[in-house]
């Protein structure tokens, strides 16, 4: 229906995501639910938006997390677990 509705890319991604859902962060699944236990990808927009502004301004503070070591300890825990494919 939705690719009938619009030829709006980002309105066709959003319903796909309501649909299908995110699929992993890491890994190689494409689609279905996320693992992710904090926040909804489609409800939680604006709080993912803050997140990734106030994780952005941590970055150019500290760009190897050292001033974050709580911070930088998880990050190093999941590139161990999944690799570092797909991250920048």
């Amino acid at each position: 229906k939705i690719m009938t509705a619009t030829t709006d890319g980002f309105e066709v991604a959003e319903a796909d995501l309501r649909i299908r859902g995110a699929g992993d962060f890491f890994g190689s699944r494409q689609s279905g639910f996320s693992s992710l236990r904090i926040a909804d990808l489609h409800n939680d927009r604006e709080l993912l938006g803050d997140t990734n502004k106030a994780l952005k301004q941590m970055l150019r503070r500290s760009p190897d997390l050292s001033e974050f070591p709580a911070l930088r300890k998880r990050a190093e825990a999941l590139m161990s677990e999944n690799g570092t494919e797909g991250m920048n």
